[in-house]
């Protein structure tokens, strides 16, 4: 038996096919002759505890994939499911994740761990270690922001000034 694997990402007419990683990983996952899946994450759902997922088959890269003939599969028939879905970290994204994990406590195998990326947001994880990153600020309050922006300005003044009459 061929073995499954499933890819979650961003619509497929999204994804770039010169630059995305997804797209390399397919390309990997096809040269090893495994049977390749992909579906965004609307396409996930529950049904009797069960977290199966309405996806493609793709036997070959090419932009003219038909996008229209899915398949309900349970995550727990695919060998491996890679959660490769870019940001916005929305409800649905969200939601998305507590479906993975939920397949993930049902046996699934889930590459990106759902529970680590709802838990370390690439934005946020940056501000663990700060010795590394330069002065941060985190905020939806536009005051805040703006308050902020001009403290960068100032700063930047300053550095221009500095460095230009060394």
């Amino acid at each position: 038996m061929t073995e499954k694997v499933l890819f979650i990402t961003d619509t497929f007419e999204n994804l770039n096919f010169k630059k995305d990683t997804s797209i390399l990983m397919i390309e990997e996952a096809l040269k090893k002759e495994m049977n390749v899946f992909q579906c965004e994450i609307n396409d996930l759902f529950v049904d009797n505890n069960d977290v199966l997922v309405n996806c493609r088959e793709i036997n070959s890269l090419s932009e003219d994939i038909d996008t229209e003939v899915k398949n309900d599969i349970d995550l727990k028939d695919f060998k491996y499911c890679f959660m490769r879905k870019d940001p916005p970290v929305d409800e649905d994204y969200n939601n998305a994740l507590h479906l993975l994990d939920l397949a993930k406590h049902n046996g699934a195998v889930i590459h990106n761990n759902p529970c680590a990326l709802k838990k370390f947001n690439e934005k946020v994880f940056a501000t663990h270690f700060p010795e590394f990153i330069p002065k941060t600020l985190i905020s939806s309050s536009i005051n805040k922001i703006r308050s902020f922006f001009n403290l960068l300005l100032k700063l930047s003044y300053r550095f221009i000034y500095l460095t230009h009459n060394i």
